[in-house]
């Protein structure tokens, strides 16, 4: 069994598609062209930059003690790894080293290769597979064959996890009913924005507000106790109305 790991990590809206794939040793990860063509979803740094998920977990590697950590990006046969500070690595040194025997234990192949690979000093070897739950990603065929060679290439060496991230917030608050917010109420998806409650919402409460006896639902508003049976006889708008206390749920 592989173990999953939960990150908190929000993705914005989704953004055109920066090709890391083009990135020569040395190069910045911001120095990279973008294509409107593609999309791509993007964790978020504390100031507000968008950037690979991978990167994240890089440094989260880095943070747990491996001696090297990066990011990886696929195209066209072409590898290219981006360490923790943004920078593309040079084809030579241990990571892409360990690609390379990776690639010769899947036949070859790179399809399926993790997003983040990370070595520590006592031999450990750390792959990172992020899913944006968000998004609806999943694993696919090509990663299970993919680890299954490197579990075999590597064996006990191998630190194998999957990371799934960008769960939608749902603020449910006082402070942030400005936001939208998804809620699974009664058996039907409600979205709700600032304003009146929805009509799943206002239905469930109607039900809640039957079992405890209560006589009239939130989204009724009867006429002040003030306002005396002549003057809603008189009243064109209660003219045909019945009594108060007679009135059905709305």
């Amino acid at each position: 069994m592989v173990p999953v790991h939960v990150r908190a990590w929000i993705a914005p809206a989704r953004l055109p598609y920066r090709k890391t794939y083009r990135l020569t040793a040395g190069q910045h990860w911001s120095q990279a062209p973008t294509t409107d063509a593609q999309w791509e979803h993007y964790a978020v740094l504390p100031d507000g930059q968008p950037v690979p998920v991978g990167l994240l977990l890089a440094r989260e590697l880095v943070a747990a003690g491996a001696n090297a950590a990066a990011f990886t990006e696929q195209w066209a046969g072409r590898c290219v790894l981006v360490g923790p500070d943004l920078v593309c690595l040079p084809e030579e040194g241990p990571l892409p080293a360990l690609v390379t025997q990776l690639r010769a234990a899947n036949g070859g192949r790179l399809g399926g290769l993790p997003d983040v690979i990370a070595t520590f000093a006592d031999g450990r070897v750390a792959l990172r597979e992020a899913k944006n739950v968000a998004a609806k990603d999943k694993l696919g065929p090509k990663q299970h064959t993919f680890a299954r060679a490197a579990q075999k290439l590597l064996g006990d060496r191998l630190d194998l996890a999957v990371v799934e991230w960008g769960r939608p917030f749902v603020p449910w608050a006082p402070a942030n009913r400005g936001q939208k917010a998804s809620l699974e109420t009664g058996g039907s998806r409600c979205s709700s924005t600032r304003g009146p409650p929805c009509r799943a919402t206002r239905e469930n409460r109607t039900r809640r507000k039957r079992k405890s006896g209560a006589h009239f639902s939130e989204s009724f508003t009867p006429f002040p106790a003030f306002l005396c049976t002549e003057e809603r006889r008189n009243n064109p708008r209660t003219r045909s109305r019945p009594s108060i206390p007679s009135w059905p749920f709305a």
